[in-house]
C-alpha cells in the first residue's frame, strides 16, 4: 500500500472516528476481520461494529475527546504512531465515575492495513499517567 494512501486512512480514522466520533466512517476504514489486540472491553465483535463500541464507550466518558499524531512511521503495511488524547472525564470510564478532570496521554500505537483498510490495532497508553490525572493516584 502507498504511503500516501497509508496517511490518508489513518489521518481520517483519528480525524473523523474519534475527533468528530463518525462511527459510520467505521464502515469504509476497518477491514470486516479488524482485530483490536489491545481492545479494553471483554467479548468485542470483529470488524467495524468492535471498534464503533470502543469508540462510542470512549467518548461517552471523553466526549470532547482529541487525538493529536505527534508522529507517524509508515512501512509496507504497518504504521507506528505516537498520539495524544485530550478530553475531559464527563461520563464513566471503565468502571470509573466521572471526575471532570482533563487530561493529556500518550500512546504508542501499531496499525495494519490492507487494501486501504485498517486490519489490527495494537497499543501501550501511559495507564500510570492517566490515573494521575484522573486523580486515581498521588502524583
Amino acid at each position: 500500500m502507498a504511503h500516501e494512501r497509508m496517511r490518508a486512512v489513518l489521518v481520517r480514522y483519528y480525524d473523523e472516528i474519534w475527533n468528530q466520533g463518525r462511527l459510520e466512517v467505521c464502515d469504509e476504514l476497518i477491514a470486516p476481520d479488524y482485530v483490536n489486540h489491545s481492545a479494553p472491553l471483554p467479548d468485542l465483535p470483529l470488524g467495524p461494529e468492535g471498534l464503533k463500541q470502543i469508540v462510542s464507550a470512549g467518548r461517552r466518558a471523553f466526549p470532547d475527546v482529541h487525538y493529536t499524531v505527534e508522529d507517524m512511521v509508515l512501512g509496507e503495511e504497518k504504521a507506528a504512531l505516537r498520539v495524544t488524547m485530550r478530553g475531559t472525564h464527563q461520563g464513566d470510564f471503565l468502571g470509573v465515575a466521572p471526575t471532570g478532570r482533563t487530561i493529556a496521554v500518550q500512546a504508542l500505537q501499531i496499525e495494519h492495513l490492507r487494501d486501504g483498510q485498517i486490519v489490527a490495532h495494537w497499543h501501550q497508553i501511559d495507564d500510570l499517567g492517566l490515573q494521575r490525572q484522573l486523580g486515581l493516584l498521588p502524583h
